[in-house]
């Protein structure tokens, strides 16, 4: 998960503000139940390169890590284990300025966001490039759907740009998912961050942002319907700062207050359901409480769990029916769920 403070000494541009969504968020409350996810620790089975930018379900049984600062790619198992590295040099035969995303598909193909040259590459798992594609924007995070790759660019001022695109069979299709604006230039910069994910078993992108807007774009990339918004549900302690963003300079406790809808977005353990990683609004010691939320296929709140550690990244295997959890130390851990779960709001 990207630090607010850190994105901000290199985003300047202005803006122009939009009105914001109307409706408001519908809440949780996690002090409703005293449930707390049952999590023991793990040990990766390689040594990381580097922090992790992004954790994904590469499929039911596998993760697909990103790291960044390192410029690597790398697949591992269920119980951590290394299965393939994809490293990526600036210049020479992979060429990519700077590693933004990746995605992999079938298990036979990493596509790679190059932010800098607005540029997808795909390449084999022996870095073997497949294929090159030009963007018309920054690409920021991109996901693989049965539909093919789709792109959530970086907005800045100036540049208009939409929400979503469509990379399939060499063409880029633009979704029509809408932007969020804010007086704020880097405030509107990160209010447009997402943390997109798709509901388990669907072709159903589910796209909430991670700071500022309680918002989701939804798009069913199987139907031709145009893409929805729909309100994220919120911690109760936290919705009376949905929307609120501070003003510069910004200090760290303003930061802090910024409400963070979906830190981390993964799949969930039934059909046409997503997991978020998100705040409780209370604070624990050094850090915030984090929750993890089950979400039907309506955004109603199916579970809600706190978690005993400073999670920032959260991902679901099916294979192993649990939540794999990645700290802001980098310890990584395993949490089962309890049984029987809720199947309705």
């Amino acid at each position: 998960m990207r630090h607010p403070i850190a994105l901000f000494s290199v985003l300047t541009l202005a803006c122009t503000a939009v009105p914001q969504a109307s409706s408001e968020a519908p809440t949780f409350n996690p002090g409703d139940t005293a449930a707390t996810l049952s999590c023991e620790p793990r040990s990766l089975g390689f040594d990381p390169p580097a922090s992790i930018e992004r954790l994904i379900a590469a499929s039911d049984s596998s993760i697909l890590l990103v790291y960044q600062d390192a410029r690597e790619v790398v697949v591992a198992s269920a119980d951590l284990a290394l299965t393939r590295t994809l490293r990526l040099e600036r210049e020479g035969p992979t060429g990519v300025a700077t590693l933004n995303d990746a995605a992999l598909i079938n298990d036979t193909l990493f596509v790679v966001a190059d932010g800098p040259r607005r540029m997808l590459r795909a390449f084999s798992p022996e870095g073997e490039l497949r294929w090159a594609l030009n963007l018309p924007v920054i690409p920021d995070r991109i996901i693989a759907t049965p539909e093919g790759v789709v792109v959530f660019p970086l907005v800045l001022s100036d540049i208009p740009v939409g929400g979503a695109y469509l990379v399939r069979d060499g063409t880029v299709q633009d979704l029509g998912v809408e932007t969020v604006s804010l007086d704020d230039p880097q405030m509107s910069t990160l209010a447009n961050l997402v943390s997109p994910t798709v509901a388990r078993g669907t072709s159903r992108v589910v796209v909430p942002r991670q700071f500022i807007a309680p918002v989701v774009a939804v798009i069913d990339l199987e139907g031709e319907d145009a893409p929805r918004e729909l309100a994220m549900p919120l911690a109760r302690a936290t919705a009376p700062d949905a929307w609120w963003a501070p003003s510069p300079p910004y200090a760290e406790a303003e930061i802090e207050r910024i409400i963070a809808p979906a830190m981390s977005t993964t799949g969930g353990p039934g059909p046409g359901e997503i997991s978020v990683l998100t705040r409780s609004g209370v604070r624990r010691g050094e850090y915030l409480e984090k929750v993890v939320v089950r979400l039907d296929a309506s955004l109603a709140v199916l579970d809600a769990w706190t978690v005993p550690y400073n999670a920032v990244h959260i991902v679901w295997l099916a294979s192993d029916q649990a939540y794999h959890i990645v700290t802001a130390e980098e310890a990584w851990y395993r949490c089962s769920l309890p049984f029987p779960l809720a199947d309705g709001p």
